[in-house]
């Protein structure tokens, strides 16, 4: 007698447990009639035939018939319809399925990330358009933003003033609080930024706002990772163009602080971190740095006409070439990198120690 022991649907593949063995099921029919059947038995004839593209209610028949000598699926055939019993059979598809049915605030992150993980390559699209397939997509959906709140997120701050109010508001993630340049710096040399998520980084680091050694700390995370950032300041200097800024920078964000004071009111800089951690960080800033390419080189080879230097042409277009090359490969750490030293060669940034 043939035993099943687990079907797995979310491995790109459909794969059975049988007799101990893992096997894949074959073919298109096969795979879609299992998907069915775990996602909406009972599955009327017609149904059926519909989901396995079958010629006859015959040609049904027999792709189920196949699946219960080969595989011993507890299929059954009554009243017009098919069955599938499932108990005592483990099904990947089912457990990430219970999970994400779980009422908000009774899941645990252990549960969540055990279901996430059994996602693997997720459903082969061999079973789009099974009774499952939405629902696996929307579950997975679910339990991603399920984690997000339930993981705190690790936070950098850098402000001088305001650190100890800025602890207060954003006290759903971890935050760690750097106060001046000097400790930033020795921040940077003993621990670096691996264990943060993002950075909110005030633009002014000195009580008269004459200062923007913000900049310099942004400068030093973006040419050292891939940290998102915010930049927040209370006084935007007058020449100081946010967009571009924005752009220039790779930010996240700017966004001005409605108070300078210890009882400050700091919700909308809460709320910019909330939307950071909810977004798709890393491809967002990586569409916006792309985005800056073609001014990139226009600009240089606008530098090199200026300073007579045309043999030097060529190799501009070649450096800017491999930019795109390096966004192709979806690493924002290695654009940002790519991208200030393609701006300190061909003198778009002044060259920099550290």
């Amino acid at each position: 007698m043939v035993v099943l022991e687990e079907i797995r649907l979310l491995g790109g593949a459909v794969r059975l447990c049988v007799d101990g063995q893992q096997v894949q099921v074959p073919g298109r029919p096969g795979p879609r009639a299992i998907a069915e059947l775990v996602g909406a038995s009972p599955v009327s004839a017609e149904r059926m035939r519909e989901v396995l593209d079958a010629a006859s209610k015959d040609a049904s028949q027999k792709t189920l018939s196949r699946l219960r000598t080969t595989y011993g699926l507890p299929i059954v055939h009554r009243d017009n319809t098919y069955r599938m019993n499932t108990d005592g059979i483990r099904v990947d598809a089912l457990e990430l399925l219970s999970t994400a049915a779980i009422p908000d605030g009774q899941a645990t992150h252990a549960q969540v990330d055990a279901a996430l993980g059994l996602w693997e390559d997720g459903p082969s699209a061999v079973l789009e358009g099974t009774a499952l397939w939405a629902r696996l997509h929307e579950a997975r959906d679910r339990l991603a933003r399920r984690r997000t709140r339930l993981v705190r997120r690790r936070l950098l701050i850098v402000e001088d003033q305001v650190g100890d109010r800025l602890l207060q508001v954003l006290g759903e993630h971890e935050c760690t609080l750097v106060r001046d340049l000097a400790g930033f710096w020795e921040l940077r040399a003993s621990r670096g930024f691996d264990g943060f998520d993002a950075a909110l980084v005030d633009l002014h680091l000195n009580s008269g706002y004459q200062d923007r050694d913000g900049e310099l700390v942004v400068d030093a995370i973006n040419r050292g990772s891939a940290l998102p950032v915010v930049v927040m300041t209370y006084r935007i200097p007058g020449n100081l163009d946010v967009t571009e800024f924005q752009r220039k920078h790779n930010l996240f964000a700017v966004v001005t602080k409605a108070d300078d004071g210890p009882g400050g009111d700091f919700t909308r800089i809460a709320e910019v971190i909330r939307d950071l951690f909810k977004a798709d960080r890393n491809i967002l800033l990586l569409d916006r740095l792309e985005d800056r390419l073609p001014g990139l080189r226009r600009r240089a080879g606008q530098l090199l006409t200026l300073r007579d230097e045309p043999g030097r042409v060529d190799l501009m277009n070649l450096k800017h070439a491999k930019l795109y090359d390096c966004a192709r490969q979806g690493d924002l750490a290695a654009l940002r990198a790519a991208v200030d030293a393609f701006e300190v060669e061909f003198g778009l940034q002044l060259r920099r120690d550290g």
